[in-house]
């Protein structure tokens, strides 16, 4: 294709015009490829819950300045044009004009591929979309309108086959409602494609090989795409017809799961300063020195030697060391006093002293937690003043739905402390920032500030400061010391709202969500277990917090 040097402008102010923006149609992806999972998934279930793969993978990806320049230059963006020949009408695609391309017609500019292990589960997924019309509830009608089986379309010939539809902002859909604060521009688009894996293999190699390959297309390649394509269709067939061979045998009669509750057992929290308030900020800005700390405590590079313990013995933890925040410390607070006086610290020494792995292990011979403990080593935590531990402050909240069910997490497995237990709907690390830019200089609103932020990544929605309330604060035995503040929340969202956000939005991943009524809640209080899984002593003293409260 030759381009005039208009032409060339127009490529050329397309790209910029695209470039500005490619961050947007990121972000669009990655919004349609969660939402895509997450419904694909729920869809797809039967498969799953027989032991079956089903969702191999779901991709997504914004287009690359250089494949839009190549696509813009070689005439790739197409517009049916009719015509007639001998006496009947007939359509074929032929370039769009430069000069009358905008980017808002350009639907490749996002993607989202939806990879699948079995044809008759592309079947199921695109039964639910068209003919129960859920493209419609999800993305809107443009969407169900536009899907396109792109398989040949006659029985005898073989190529590429996906099936593929546009995902647009249209007002009161599904996805509409979640991505709203994102404020994605009008005329944006997504195209979804959903293909086999050995579809996907076909499409892959054909679209750098032959599509935008620079080998002459002769018959006879054309005729071994053609082949490898009916391969591939027969392979699908097969593997379909073969799958019922692996189905598990059901389990037999009697091995339903039971609720698995434990006898009541002690969180290892004690109540620390006032629940009604929280106190005043006193800020020491001199960043503090775990060697020194320890030092005084008689200990020398104790960093050193700690981090080559668990190096050894808990290589894990530090692995997912992969950030190190300045967080906040709490050097002075006399239990009820008013005032609580900080300092920044560094994340890895929060874990290196108040984890509880490294409190486990022994450095020049002293136990690590008996340096948390009074002089006779009984169960008495030392004052702040007196501890050389981190005593990082943690902030944990649980939230209750409009419904009145409360919101409980699955903690993922790089988390440093309970991985892969129930936990609370949101917790984390109070910020050095957060506590800085508190402009009432209450330590309180740096913990609100920090749990805003943390519901954000972890929940995808950020809860209303007049939604949330303070419950207290408390030391964890378990941790040295460990200051933490709890807080409760009652939003304005109901479970499945708060579901759609949290598979959309969310980017700190939990490995899963649930929701319990009061009655259940009180039963994870009491329990080390709910549920099949371990609950979180975090959790179980949140929740304690909150139910008291009044919820």
């Amino acid at each position: 294709m030759v381009l005039t040097e208009e032409d060339e402008k127009r490529v050329q102010y397309l790209l910029t015009a695209y470039e500005a923006r490619r961050w947007r149609y990121e972000l669009l992806a990655m919004r349609v490829q969660r939402f895509m999972t997450w419904k694909s998934k729920v869809i797809l279930a039967p498969s799953a819950s027989r032991g079956l793969p089903a969702l191999h993978l779901v991709q997504a990806r914004a287009k690359s300045s250089a494949s839009l320049a190549n696509n813009l230059r070689n005439g790739r963006y197409t517009q049916p044009e009719r015509m007639i020949r001998d006496g009947v009408a007939t359509e074929r695609e032929v370039p769009i004009p430069l000069a009358k391309i905008d980017l808002a017609q350009l639907r490749d500019l996002a993607a989202v591929r939806v990879i699948i292990y079995f044809k008759d589960d592309v079947d199921r997924l695109c039964e639910q979309l068209v003919t129960q019309k859920q493209l419609e509830t999800w993305f809107g009608a443009p969407s169900l309108k536009e899907f396109k089986d792109k398989s040949p379309s006659r029985p005898e010939s073989f190529g590429y086959e996906s099936k593929h539809f546009p995902v647009r902002i249209s007002k009161g859909s599904d996805f509409e409602r979640i991505v709203a604060d994102d404020q994605f521009e009008a005329g944006m688009q997504c195209e979804v494609q959903l293909r086999t894996v050995l579809q996907h293999g076909w499409a892959e190699a054909e679209h750098d090989l032959r599509y935008k390959g620079s080998t002459p297309r002769t018959d006879e390649r054309e005729r071994q795409w053609a082949l490898i394509a009916a391969l591939i269709a027969g392979a699908d067939s097969m593997l379909e017809d073969q799958k019922e061979a692996f189905i598990p045998k059901k389990a037999s009669a009697g091995t339903a799961r039971q609720l698995d509750v434990d006898t009541k057992e002690p969180t290892g929290y004690v109540p620390h300063g006032r629940s009604d308030r929280g106190p005043v900020l006193d800020y020491d800005r001199t960043l503090y020195d775990v060697d020194e700390a320890m030092r005084a405590a008689g200990i020398n590079a104790y960093s050193k030697k700690m981090r080559s313990t668990l190096g050894e013995r808990e290589p894990e933890l530090l692995r997912n060391l992969d950030r190190d925040d300045l967080i906040v410390r709490v050097s002075s607070w006399p239990d009820g006093a008013d005032r609580v006086r900080v300092q920044p610290t560094l994340y890895s020494d929060g874990v290196i002293t108040n984890n509880v792995k490294a409190l486990e292990q022994s450095v020049d011979g002293t136990l690590v937690r008996s340096l948390a403990l009074d002089a006779d080593g009984v169960l008495v935590l030392l004052p702040f003043e007196s501890s050389p531990m981190a005593n990082d402050i943690g902030v944990a909240m649980m939230i209750k739905t409009v419904a009145g069910c409360w919101l409980l997490s699955v903690r993922g497995r790089k988390v440093a402390y309970e991985p892969e237990r129930l936990g609370c709907s949101v917790s984390g690390a109070l910020t050095w920032a957060e506590v800085v830019d508190s402009r009432d200089d209450l330590l309180v609103t740096g913990g609100l500030h920090c749990l805003q932020r943390e519901a954000i990544e972890e929940l995808g929605f950020k809860p209303a400061a007049e939604e949330i309330r303070y419950l207290g604060a408390k030391r964890e035995l378990r941790r040295a010391g460990k200051p933490q503040l709890f807080f409760a929340a009652s939003v304005n969202l109901t479970a499945e709202q708060i579901l759609a956000c949290w598979n959309v939005r969310a980017t700190d991943e939990y490995e899963d969500i649930d929701f319990v009524d009061d009655g259940e809640a009180r039963r994870v209080c009491e329990s080390s277990r709910f549920r099949g899984r371990e609950a979180s002593n975090e959790l179980r003293e949140a929740l304690g917090l909150a139910i008291a409260a009044g919820g």
